[in-house]
């Protein structure tokens, strides 16, 4: 094995380079492959890999995961996917490798290039395969069966998620105030936290009643739709949309992926893509919906935005208990700073119903649910 992979390897996945080379042998069906470079992506848990082969380069993607995470994302891409037609939509998994102690998993997947929508979002076309692919994923699996499935290995991302954050994220601010050592600084910092979770807490009756009239019925989620988990790639048919990163899915209302969506674009263009989504969801649906309004769209967006800065809360203030304080503060700031500053998702003109093409600020980078969980 090249001196330059096994080093890659050693960095990356230390604790079991080993078993990953002979897995990656496995796949390009080679005992000693010939390496051409190693690319960390970002997120630190990714590794892009180049081999020389008798067709010319290949590029292999690794990601890290916990056991229980890389469990829900194969369920994803091997079971759900496929059950309703969308297996060719997920991402192309090659191999499966785990670490002896069971500390952490490897997926392995085929290389498709730089093609996120994060990088193409200017494109029209780009930007309607995607909205079509979401669109089609929350209409095919709205009442399917196997959402009790995706519930168990993965999340209940409705008003449970925003309940148990709100509260689970209080308990872990409130041990770190009653830590001594806690500097007046950071003291304050989680005081303020503290005030925008009580704020969540007593609004947590009428955010449900706004989900349970508004937010329509339970679908299969991907949990974790930033235009950076949305490959898309041209064919000779137009572009293909894939959606990647499956660690996070659960089952909940279509505002908790839309949000997420829509603020990745520019004010102007959120309301025209919504109108979109909605034209694909009643073409793939089986009968007509009652959409929201702009206004519990916003009450909607809202309620799953901050459900979700709550969670990432949480995790940043254990990570503070179990001592690593100096980055959980940094983004524990940053979160507390995102809850002053989050607005409404949609502009405030009327919701129009064509296709794509105050503070509206969300988050401006991704607060991960489920904090270093997933990572291992």
């Amino acid at each position: 094995m090249s001196k330059k992979l096994e080093s890659a390897l050693a960095t990356f996945a230390p604790e079991g380079a080993s078993a990953l080379r002979r897995g990656l042998a496995r796949v390009l069906g080679a005992p000693e492959p010939r390496f051409v470079s190693a690319e960390p992506l970002p997120r630190g848990r990714v590794l892009r890999l180049r081999f020389a082969v008798a067709e010319g380069v290949r590029g292999l993607v690794v990601k890290r995961l916990s056991p229980e995470c890389a469990h829900r994302e194969r369920a994803a891409i091997e079971r759900w996917l496929p059950r309703v037609g969308l297996a060719s939509q997920g991402p192309p998994l090659l191999a499966t490798v785990a670490e002896r102690a069971g500390r952490c998993t490897w997926l392995v997947y085929e290389d498709l290039g730089d093609c996120a929508l994060s990088l193409r979002a200017a494109n029209p076309a780009c930007v309607r395969a995607a909205v079509q692919l979401v669109a089609e994923l929350h209409a095919r699996f709205t009442g399917h069966a196997l959402l009790g499935e995706a519930r168990c290995l993965g999340a209940d991302l409705g008003v449970p998620f925003y309940t148990a954050s709100v509260r689970d994220a209080t308990r872990a601010l409130e041990a770190l105030l009653r830590s001594a050592s806690l500097e007046p600084g950071r003291r304050s910092l989680c005081e303020r936290l503290l005030d925008h979770l009580a704020v969540l807490r007593a609004e947590e009756a009428e955010r449900r009643s706004q989900l349970e009239a508004w937010g329509g019925p339970e679908t299969l989620l991907h949990g974790d739709l930033w235009t950076i988990n949305v490959l898309v790639r041209p064919t000779g048919r137009g572009f293909e949309a894939r959606l990647i990163d499956w660690e996070r899915t659960g089952v909940g209302p279509v505002c908790y992926d839309l949000s997420a969506f829509l603020l990745r674009f520019p004010p102007e263009r959120r309301a025209g893509i919504l109108a979109s989504y909605q034209d694909h969801c009643e073409r793939h649906s089986a009968g007509a919906r009652r959409w929201p309004g702009r206004a519990e769209w916003n009450a909607l967006f809202d309620t799953a935005e901050r459900g979700r800065l709550a969670n990432s809360t949480l995790w940043r203030a254990l990570a503070a208990l179990e001592g690593h304080p100096g980055w959980a503060f940094e983004e524990l700031e940053w979160h507390e700073e995102s809850f002053a500053a989050l607005g409404p998702v949609l502009p405030a003109e009327p919701l129009p119903r064509a296709a794509c093409g105050g503070s509206d600020r969300g988050p401006d980078r991704e607060p991960p649910i489920g904090g270093r969980a997933c990572d291992t």
